[in-house]
């Protein structure tokens, strides 16, 4: 058994092995994630996503300097670690997974530099979810976490499968992404990359965002 903690949603995606490999690889245009512009509205989600995980997952509002020392989480699909780094500050013991290898070395680079105090708990490694849901990583982990990741990725139920794998009994999967509704692409996809040009435009494709009863259903079906 386990938990799992749902912001905003998704369904199973539809879409070729050429388009998840392009959608895998698209990333690797981004050569600064922590500065650069069109990542910004992604680096603020961690005013929400980060307390929702530190509070999910402790019990209590953050009220101490490392309030996750003890946990381990899992960030899958974690790009250039925004959300790594954060939760690796409050005192988790996190590991990134990413296919891009582009990606990981940006990661690994910065642990090299300014983030050099958060190798003791924190590492990278290039690979998908289900590749590292291995023996040696079963039942490993009290949070596995996919953040706006979800309407990247191929096979949803998959993913959902090697979550389950990864995480100690009663632990906790995070889910954070954007439903398939036609406020959301007005907003998400037709007004922040077309109009405005806050996120980069291609970013996100509304054939691959699904409704969330379906994810609703795929989340029981695999406890």
């Amino acid at each position: 058994k386990y938990r799992s903690v749902v912001l905003n949603n998704v369904n199973q995606l539809r879409c070729s092995s050429q388009e998840a490999t392009d959608e895998v690889w698209k990333f690797s245009r981004y050569k600064d994630w922590w500065n650069n512009p069109g990542l910004k509205a992604l680096r603020a989600m961690n005013e929400l996503r980060v307390p929702l995980i530190v509070n999910h997952l402790t019990g209590k509002e953050q009220k101490t300097v490392h309030p996750l020392k003890g946990y381990r989480l899992l960030d899958v699909g974690s790009g250039g670690g925004l959300l790594c780094e954060p939760l690796a500050r409050l005192g988790g013991e996190v590991t990134g997974i990413e296919p891009n290898s582009d990606s990981v070395n940006y990661c690994n680079n910065r642990l090299d530099g300014p983030s050099t105090d958060l190798k003791s708990n924190l590492k990278y490694v290039v690979s998908t979810i289900e590749e590292f849901a291995s023996k040696e990583n079963k039942a490993q982990f009290d949070a596995v976490i996919a953040s706006e990741v979800v309407e990247h990725i191929e096979d949803v139920e998959s993913v959902i499968k090697s979550a389950h794998e990864l995480l100690k009994p009663n632990g906790l999967f995070f889910i954070t992404t954007i439903n398939q509704t036609i406020t959301a692409y007005l907003v998400a996809i037709f007004a922040a990359e077309n109009l405005l040009g806050i996120i980069p435009k291609g970013t996100h494709h509304y054939d691959l965002l699904v409704p969330s009863l379906s994810l609703k259903v795929m989340l029981e079906k695999s406890k």
